[in-house]
């Protein structure tokens, strides 16, 4: 077991292969392996005790250790090995422990390892691997071909004969006390550090980390990534992306509004009263500015409170303003869902109707608003609320919103009239105002609008007669019922082809139900479509003679 155990060892060493014990004794095997003379020996007897000698202190704890050192040197036929004297000659093979006293002459190859001691006569090569310990007493013939990872520990008493091939690594602690005699032949990597107050006579091929103590004597050619630790002598053409750390030393000559490029807060002011006053068509601009009507409170909003900082040239402006009058008008701050008011505690965005969607007045785009519902052109094309305790009133200003086609607000406490401003909107095609408390009557304005599809009106307090509807080709749901309309059925009724539904109960209206309207209905024969023909026909006291409607309500 020691025999092989040293052996295997001894083996990795000479270059011998490592099987098993028994090829230790295999002559054949010794005069074939390069590292063994002819005469079964080591290519040099003394670097082989040099191995040997150590790998004996590591077998201590055998029992018999000198058997096993005597069958392993009769292995190798080494009689005489321990007695065999000292050769001038230097190794060979390199060693794998440095010498305890330095060769007498240089080594043709570097050690492994330093040695203990200087060598008496510098080596031929410079080392390949670790320094030595202690500093050379002198200097390298040549500079060393690569650079070290770090400089030395000690600085030499001497500067070096020729300057380095290569820069160091990093920048010296201190500078040297005289100058060198020639450049270096290449630029430190980073810019000098620590050095203030000193200027440099050429610029650094990079920028520094941190920014200069003093500000420039000129403007940069390009705006700073983060402003100056101290401010500036005189002000900026334009203001930065980001606040100074502390104000300028001189105003700028108008404050700026954030969003609106090159125009003043005074300019941006007086642009949009303009601009609305131009599309309302006001006689009186204080009206706009009025904070106790919903016109001048929207107005107030839209210059001081909006959190998207609108510029005079978006042309969105006015329908903005437009939704936030109506907001006003309608006591939005009560709204059930969606309002602005900081107090309500509804989950606006996350509950019907109004699935991601945004509070009113907030920052979004208006299109972004719950209940608004625009068009590839941000052109709002729908408002839609229901249940939402709307009061107050309808705003003339909704007539702006002419790309309206769906709009509803049923089922809140509007009072006042429809505004007569409807008859711009010539693109609704729905118009469902139900269960509010609207008084006035069917306006011409309204009655001008041929693209009706569905008007709903019931459930309100309106008058007047009837006689003027018969202008709707596309009519397909019309509800009058629980108002207080007066006059007859009108013939023109008959005309709407499209007509699925027809109710006018619970009103004042009497007279024959026309028999144009009666074949309306759907039957096997007719191909008609109306199916929900309601009115005040019940018996014994009829206001409305109806052979034909599907349900007789008591007037």
């Amino acid at each position: 077991m020691t025999i092989t155990k040293l052996g295997s060892v001894l083996l990795s060493l000479s270059g011998l292969p490592i099987n098993n014990a028994a090829i230790i004794g295999n002559t054949e095997t010794r005069r074939n392996t390069p590292r063994l003379r002819a005469a079964d020996g080591f290519a040099n007897m003394q670097a082989t005790y040099r191995v040997f000698q150590p790998l004996q202190d590591t077998i201590l704890e055998v029992d018999d250790e000198q058997d096993a050192m005597t069958e392993l040197m009769d292995a190798f036929n080494v009689d005489g090995i321990m007695s065999m004297d000292t050769t001038i000659d230097p190794t060979i093979v390199i060693t794998a422990v440095p010498s305890d006293n330095p060769s007498l002459g240089p080594s043709s190859a570097p050690s492994l390892l330093p040695s203990k001691a200087p060598s008496i006569q510098p080596s031929s090569a410079p080392t390949t691997f670790t320094p030595a310990p202690t500093e050379s007493t002198m200097p390298s013939i040549s500079p060393s071909v690569s650079q070290a990872p770090s400089p030395s520990e000690p600085t030499t008493s001497a500067p070096s004969a020729a300057p380095t091939v290569f820069p160091s690594a990093t920048p010296s602690a201190v500078p040297t006390a005289r100058p060198t005699f020639s450049p270096s032949n290449f630029p430190s990597s980073p810019p000098s550090g620590g050095i203030k107050g000193i200027t440099t006579i050429v610029p650094t091929d990079r920028p520094s980390t941190t920014p200069s103590a003093l500000p420039t004597s000129g403007p940069s050619a390009s705006p700073s990534s983060a402003p100056t630790f101290s401010p500036s002598s005189e002000p900026s053409k334009s203001p930065t992306g980001t606040p100074s750390a502390s104000p300028s030393a001189f105003p700028t000559p108008t404050p700026t509004v954030v969003g609106c490029p090159g125009v003043s807060a005074e300019a941006r002011r007086n642009q949009i009263l303009a601009i609305l006053q131009g599309a309302t068509a006001v006689q009186d601009p204080t009206v706009l500015t009025d904070t106790s009507t919903s016109e001048g409170q929207a107005t107030e909003w839209l210059l001081n409170g909006d959190a998207l900082k609108i510029c005079p040239d978006d042309p969105k402006i006015v329908q903005r303003w437009v939704l936030a009058v109506m907001y006003f008008s309608t006591n939005g701050n009560d709204w059930d869902q969606c309002s602005d008011n900081l107090l309500a505690d509804d989950d606006c965005g996350n509950e019907e109707p109004f699935l991601g969607k945004q509070r009113f007045l907030s920052g979004f785009n208006e299109c972004e608003w719950a209940g608004v519902f625009c068009n590839e052109e941000l052109c709002v094309t729908e408002i839609e609320f229901e249940l939402n305790n709307l009061v107050g009133t309808i705003p003339t200003e909704m007539g702006l919103l002419t790309h309206l086609e769906v709009w509803g607000m049923e089922r809140g406490t509007l009072t006042g009239t429809i505004p007569t401003e409807i008859e711009f909107m010539t693109n609704l095609h729905f118009l469902d105002l139900d269960f509010n408390r609207l008084t006035g009557s069917l306006t011409t304005q309204l009655l001008s609008l041929s693209a009706l599809e569905q008007l709903d009106l019931n459930g309100n307090l309106l008058t007047g007669s009837i006689n003027g509807i018969g202008v709707f080709p596309n009519m397909m749901f019309l509800q009058l019922h629980d108002n207080a309309f007066t006059g007859t059925v009108p013939e023109a009724v008959g005309n709407f082809a499209s007509l699925t539904a027809f109710t006018l109960h619970q009103t004042d209206i009497s007279g024959v139900m026309p028999e144009s309207v009666c074949d309306l209905l759907f039957t096997e024969g007719n191909g008609g479509r109306l199916g929900s023909l309601i009115a005040d026909c019940q018996e014994p006291n009829p206001n409305v003679e109806c052979d034909c409607c599907t349900d007789c309500r008591l007037g």
